[in-house]
C-alpha cells in the first residue's frame, strides 16, 4: 500500500470536485460476454460463482484506479498493491453474512479460499465484519434473477470508496455486471478496462481443456 501524493496526482482536480458531492458514486452496468460459461464450469467441476469472482478479482487488480481507497475521513488516498474479494452469502436463516477470500492468480487456491470463506461466514451467528478493511472489493451474486442494473447502497461515510460489483443469472452467452464506484477515484474508462479484463480472463478459462 502506498499513499498518493495529491499535489502531483493527475486526478487531483477531479477528486477535489467530486469529494464535495453529497453522493460522489456512480453506477453503470455492462454485458460480459462469456459463451457457455455455466456449462464449462459444470464440466470442469468448479464453482461458477468462484470462476466469475476470480475473473472479477483479476480485473480489479489490473486497473490501478480500482485499488484506490480513501482514509482518514476522505483526506488521504492510498493505493493497494492488490485487493481481495468480500462478498455476501446467505446463512441458514435466510439472512446475509459477509465473507472474505484471498486473492491468488492461480484459480485453485483462490477457489479453495472462497469455499472456506463462505463456510466460515455462514457459520457466524450474527452479521459482522462490515467495513472492517478497505483492501477489498465488494461482490454480490443474485443467481435467481436476470439482473440488468443495480443501484448500490451508500453508507455516507466520508472514507467510503470500495467498489461494488453485482451480477445475477448467468445466461448462455454471458451475464450483466453492475458496478458502483467513487467518481473521485474512478471514471467510466476504468470500468471499460475492467470489463475487458474480466472478459479476457473468462475467455482464457473457456479455452482451457476439460480434464
Amino acid at each position: 500500500m502506498r499513499i498518493i501524493d495529491r499535489s502531483t496526482w493527475p486526478r487531483r482536480d477531479h477528486f477535489d470536485m467530486f469529494k464535495t458531492y453529497q453522493d460522489p458514486f456512480f453506477d453503470i452496468s455492462a454485458w460480459i460476454r462469456a459463451p457457455r460459461l455455466k456449462e464449462r464450469a459444470r464440466a470442469r467441476g468448479v464453482s461458477l460463482f468462484g470462476v466469475v469472482l476470480h475473473a472479477l478479482n483479476a480485473g480489479v487488480n489490473q486497473v490501478p484506479a480500482l485499488r484506490l481507497r480513501l482514509r482518514e475521513g476522505g483526506a488521504v488516498v492510498v493505493e493497494h498493491e492488490a485487493v481481495h474479494p468480500a462478498w455476501a452469502v446467505l446463512a441458514e436463516d435466510g439472512t446475509v453474512r459477509f465473507a472474505r477470500g484471498v486473492w491468488s492468480p492461480e484459480r485453485a487456491p483462490f477457489l479453495a479460499a472462497v469455499e472456506s470463506g463462505a463456510a466460515e461466514a455462514c457459520a457466524q451467528e450474527r452479521l459482522s465484519g462490515a467495513h472492517a478493511r478497505d483492501d477489498v472489493f465488494y461482490a454480490s451474486c443474485m443467481p435467481w434473477m436476470d439482473v440488468r442494473a443495480v443501484r448500490a447502497e451508500r453508507s455516507g461515510r466520508p472514507e467510503e470508496s470500495v467498489p461494488r460489483l453485482f451480477w445475477g443469472r448467468v445466461e448462455p452467452e454471458g451475464f450483466t455486471l453492475s458496478m458502483t464506484v467513487h467518481h473521485g477515484l474512478v471514471d467510466g474508462l476504468h470500468l471499460g478496462l475492467l470489463t475487458q479484463a474480466v472478459e479476457a480472463h473468462l475467455v482464457a478459462f473457456l479455452a482451457e481443456e476439460t480434464p
